[in-house]
């Protein structure tokens, strides 16, 4: 995510981001069990947007890679991978205030997803793009601690 801030020419780091594309997408699925008793529609539609965004994600990677696309036309692909991924995130945060999620989780979740979205607009700002970046990397975190507390 936030690729923007990356040179396009860096291709091992686009690897890894299409690596974190891909684990994103498989954490995706208990991310909708553990949505779907509040809202069976909403967590649908979260879900689906950000599995969209994955998709994205990894096709501009290895179009990008195997020299398709242009580095101006990929940077706009992932503005459009993250804002469908963001909206994603919102929504289940939205969702979360009415389940079982921590309460932190919640708000986490829905500040994450505002405050991604804001700074998604190119170029990123530098401070509020890594202030995103790393709210998103608490949010995954808080959200595996909490699909953990399901698990058992």
């Amino acid at each position: 995510m936030y690729a923007l801030a990356v040179p396009t020419y860096v291709r091992p780091v686009h690897g890894l981001i299409t690596l974190t594309a891909v684990l994103f997408g498989v954490a995706a699925i208990p991310l909708y069990y553990a949505l779907r008793g509040s809202n069976e529609v909403g967590s649908k539609v979260a879900v689906f947007l950000m599995e969209v965004a994955i998709v994205i994600f990894i096709v501009a990677d290895v179009v990008l890679t195997l020299g398709l696309i242009t580095p101006v036309n990929h940077a706009f692909t992932y503005v459009a991978g993250n804002s469908l991924f963001l909206i994603g995130v919102l929504i289940s945060g939205v969702i979360m205030l009415k389940g079982v999620f921590y309460k932190w989780v919640r708000y986490l979740s829905i500040v994450t997803g505002l405050v991604g979205l804001i700074t998604n607009v190119p170029p990123p700002s530098g401070i509020v793009a890594r202030a995103a970046l790393l709210l998103l990397a608490t949010w995954s975190l808080a959200m595996g601690y909490n699909m953990r507390k399901f698990a058992k």
